[in-house]
């Protein structure tokens, strides 16, 4: 019994000696914990020309706010290809951790021709060098 209890406060005393968290392993984490659904795609015409408006469903997984979160767009083409890749900020400061939202996003310039359809992911590791167009990094720093 005694063995036990000196292993089992071992253990906690390792966990939680755990190294600072980084400001940009911070926004890593935050951006990980978000779960990014996209329900609605539309192609509207603008005094600058057309835009796709992207309606999300996301939920922040995390107990802390992350006030923006960069999703990466790609148009598939009819036959499967990827044929353009955007990066699309969303302000995410509204959303209660744990509770989804609708956030919308937009891509000036494109449109989607017949049979493309769009995919969107939260990129899991982020080159350093990328990190300065992701305003969530340049916020953290």
């Amino acid at each position: 019994m005694r063995r036990s209890r000196t292993v089992a406060f071992f253990v906690f005393a390792l966990l939680s000696c755990g190294g600072k968290e980084s400001p940009e392993g911070k926004v890593t984490r935050l951006r990980l914990a978000h779960q990014v659904q996209p329900t609605a795609v539309q192609v509207r015409t603008t005094s600058q020309g057309p835009q796709l408006v992207l309606d999300f469903t996301v939920v922040n997984r995390a107990r802390e706010v992350l006030p923006t979160l960069t999703v990466k767009v790609v148009v598939v083409d009819a036959k499967g290809n990827d044929r353009a890749t955007h990066w699309v900020s969303l302000d995410t400061s509204g959303l209660q951790p744990g509770v989804a939202g609708q956030v919308t996003g937009f891509v000036p310039g494109e449109q989607l021709a017949a049979g493309e359809q769009v995919r969107v992911e939260v990129e899991a590791n982020v080159p350093v060098k990328e990190r300065a167009r992701y305003p969530e990094y340049r916020q953290a720093l």
